[in-house]
Formats: C-alpha cells, sequence, structure tokens
C-alpha cells in the first residue's frame, strides 16, 4: 500500500514534466500490476489527491470518470466514489494528509495542460412516454456503465409530455442533473422529432408569413404564365424567414437559457443540435404545374439587386427555352445566404454567446441538385455552425458509388474552414442487425 501510494504521487510529478499522459501511466500500471485490488486502491488514491484541497475541478472528474478504462478496473467505480466524495462523504482514508496535499498541485497542473478527450460517441437518449426521474438516472447510468460519456436528449414521438411545456423542461433539467453527477456531458437537441425550425409546429402557426409555401408555375392557354402562391400543410415552417426564426429561438433556445443556466455555466452542456432545418414537404399543385419553388419574402427585390434583371421573366424565359440556367444558379446563391443569415447566424451567435457548440447537418448532402434546391448553398450553411456536421444515417460502408462521397466532401469542406472538428449522424436507418465491426468501420470512414 505505501509503496502504491508513493508510485501515484510519482505518476503525476512525472506527468507534468514529460510527454505521458496520467492516462499512460495508468496503462503501464495496469499491465505491470496483475491485482485487481491494488489497481482499486491506486483508483481510490487519485481520488485522494483529487480531493486534497476540497474541490475537484470539471478537469479532474474527466479524468477520474476515463481512468478506470486505463486502469482495467470497474467503471461504475467512479460512481461510488464520486457519489462518497462528492456528497461530503469519505470513502477510506483522509483526503488532507501529506504527501497528498503537495501531490494535488500537479494533478491540477497536468490536467489542465491535457486536453481531455471524450470518449466521441454520443447516443440519442430518445425520450417518449412519461419517464420519471427515477427511469432517467437509471437510463443515464446505464450508459455511464456502458461505457458512454455523453448523451443527446432528444423528444420523439411516443412522448406524452408536452414539448417545452413544463414537465418536458423538468425531464431535460433532471438529465443535466443526473449526467453532471456522473460527470457526463449532455447535449441538446433544439426540435420535437425533425426537421428543426417549428418548435413542434408552433412557430408557422403563430403567423402565415411563417409557413413555408412555394411559387407554383402554370403556362396559360393563350401565351405566358400564371403564378401561384401554394403553400405547405400546417406545422411546416420557412426557414428562410428571419422574424419566424427569431421566434423559433425565443420558443427554444431562450427557454433552454434561462431554464437550464447552471448546467451551460458549469460546461455540462457542450452544444446543441439540428436536425435538418431545410428539410422539404410537398405542397399541392396542379398536373399542369411546369415548375415549383420555395419562396421569401423580399426575394424578387434580393434577385434585381444582385443581376439587375426581373425575376419572373427570367425564369419565364429559362421554362420557355429562351433563358438561361443562370436563373437558378442565381437563386440557390441567394437562397443559401438567406438561410444562412436567418437561421444559422442567429443559433450561431445565441451559442457563442453561451460558449457551447451549434452543431447539426442538412438534408439531402449526397444529392447535389437536391442538395441545393433545399439549402441554397450547403458548404455556406454548415460553415455557419461552429462544429459542421453530416449524417450517413444509412451506413454505406462499401468502397462503391453507394458510399456517400459528396456528403463526406461537403464537411470536409466545411471542417478544414471552420477548423473544430466535425460531427456525423451514424446508424439511425440500420439494418438493426448491424455488427459492432461495421459500426467502427463507419466511424472509422467518416473520420477519413
Amino acid at each position: 500500500t505505501p509503496a502504491a501510494r508513493r508510485y501515484a504521487i510519482e505518476v503525476f510529478r512525472k506527468a507534468k514534466d514529460d510527454s505521458h499522459t496520467i492516462y499512460d501511466y495508468a496503462r503501464d500500471f495496469s499491465m505491470a500490476v496483475d491485482s485487481v485490488e491494488v489497481r482499486e486502491l491506486f483508483y481510490e488514491i487519485l481520488w485522494d489527491i483529487a480531493c486534497a484541497d476540497g474541490t475537484v475541478s470539471s478537469n479532474e472528474l474527466l479524468i477520474l470518470q476515463r481512468i478506470p478504462r486505463a486502469l482495467g478496473i470497474r467503471i461504475d467505480w467512479y460512481a461510488y466514489f464520486a457519489s462518497q466524495r462528492l456528497g461530503g462523504q469519505s470513502a477510506g482514508r483522509s483526503a488532507s494528509r501529506d504527501p497528498l496535499t503537495d501531490a494535488y498541485s500537479v494533478l491540477g497542473a497536468s490536467a489542465a495542460a491535457e486536453r481531455v478527450q471524450l470518449n466521441p460517441v454520443i447516443p440519442f437518449l430518445a425520450i417518449t412516454g412519461r419517464p420519471t426521474a427515477a427511469d432517467l438516472a437509471a437510463k443515464i447510468a446505464a450508459l455511464q456503465a456502458d461505457g458512454f460519456e455523453q448523451f443527446m436528449v432528444y423528444a420523439r414521438s411516443g412522448l406524452q409530455y408536452r414539448y417545452m411545456g413544463e414537465e418536458w423542461l423538468q425531464t431535460v433539467e433532471t438529465c443535466c442533473r443526473e449526467g453532471e453527477k456522473l460527470g457526463m456531458k449532455v447535449w441538446l437537441y433544439d426540435e420535437f422529432n425533425w426537421p428543426s425550425g417549428t418548435c413542434k409546429g408552433r412557430v408557422p402557426a403563430l403567423d402565415e408569413r411563417f409557413r413555408y409555401s412555394e411559387w407554383a408555375v402554370y403556362p396559360q392557354a393563350g401565351g405566358g404564365y400564371r403564378w401561384e402562391i401554394v403553400k405547405a400543410p400546417a406545422g411546416w415552417v420557412n426557414v428562410c424567414e428571419p422574424e419566424a426564426m427569431r421566434a423559433f429561438i425565443r420558443m427554444t433556445h431562450e427557454v433552454y437559457e434561462k431554464r437550464l443556466a447552471r448546467y451551460f455555466a458549469s460546461g455540462t452542456i457542450p452544444g446543441i443540435f439540428s436536425d435538418e432545418p431545410g428539410h422539404p414537404t410537398a405542397v399541392a399543385v396542379g398536373k399542369d404545374c411546369i415548375g415549383h419553388f420555395r419562396r421569401w419574402s423580399g426575394m424578387e427585390e434580393e434577385y434585381r439587386a444582385v443581376t439587375g434583371r426581373d425575376f419572373r421573366a427570367d425564369v419565364e424565359a429559362f421554362y420557355a427555352g429562351k433563358g438561361s440556367t443562370d436563373v437558378w444558379a442565381s437563386y440557390w446563391r441567394l437562397m443559401g445566404r438567406r438561410f444562412r443569415a436567418s437561421y444559422f447566424d442567429p443559433i450561431r451567435a445565441w451559442c457563442d454567446k453561451l460558449g457551447v457548440a451549434f452543431t447539426g447537418h442538412l438534408i439531402s448532402e449526397g444529392e447535389l441538385v437536391d442538395s441545393f434546391r433545399y439549402n441554397g448553398d450547403p458548404l455556406l450553411a454548415l460553415k455557419g455552425e461552429s462544429l459542421p456536421g453530416i449524417d450517413e444515417i444509412y451506413s454505406q460502408a462499401q468502397w462503391s458509388q453507394e458510399t456517400e462521397w459528396l456528403t463526406f466532401a461537403t464537411i470536409q469542406h466545411a471542417a478544414d474552414r471552420v477548423q473544430r472538428g466535425a460531427l456525423v449522424e451514424l446508424y439511425a436507418c440500420g439494418p438493426n442487425d448491424m455488427t459492432p465491426a461495421r459500426m467502427r468501420q463507419l466511424i472509422w470512414l467518416s473520420a477519413l
């Protein structure tokens, strides 16, 4: 026991002075010591060191949470000592005697110098039914016991609480509280199901102007064309309307900001995820409609300001076979700018204010034409996120035309420009019998 204590102190002194990390020494120790009891003792000593000054920093908690795997001991030891030490109780030795007090400063220096990497896998914690606080605590503890260090709270079909109502907010608050107890990070999801931007259909219900709509163009029997505004079913929002998106942020992000203030401040919430905000929806058009496309307020004026031409005249000339496809290049570019300005920029500003990541992904990243039709300028949109993201939910890992190379190229461009890494949503569409090997393959394919 004295030898193990001396070794633990020496570990942190060395970790301060060379390139080895705390995790490297823990792995060395686990390989050199066969006895599980001695390795568990070593872990208890680390808690002694961390608690020596009466406080435990967030970096120290991350180290203490991760290190059981490096030591080859049960990972639920973290939860045990966290409940004992952080609750003001002692699980064994005194945490105040020398030489541990001196070693504590070394631990702090080593933790500050090392960029602590979490397990990068973030499972969606889908909330359905009417879960109790005990239900949520059990689910979160199970995730932590399986080696996950972060998760995302996700409201989806089957939820019996009113979305963004008091019971829902209590649920999210409970997830943050239980996650923080276990040293886990808790990501927020910004919508009920998807696509993002509606607050479960409430935003477009506020004002008819917020409802998604398109121009539909019809040829007339006597020549010329007729333009008609067609609206989407109730619940679909126009993400290119700035006022609508301000309402979305007010009804979602700012509610979370107020309710979860302490968890934003503590770093428990690292970011918020946005899901396919430009998602298309069917609008009812007649059989003789020759084309329909998204509209937004000021669209025609913006087109004239950029091109010096009339938008309707250029569209009609295109349909008559007398115009250029340049009309659509200009239109998509303008839509991309509006999408970025109305949706991505204000959410990014909110995230930056709170010091959290803005992440998520677009719709149809892997289809060139559809990606422009729904997102305007997908590259511009993704660069509006502080942690750009994609999805590869069909799990195509073969080196063939089925692999979403365009999707990967899109995120590579954004990640290279933003320089903060990237995120990918995986596995959502199965198959349900996917092997761990395929899962790992998809992670590496995405990383490459």
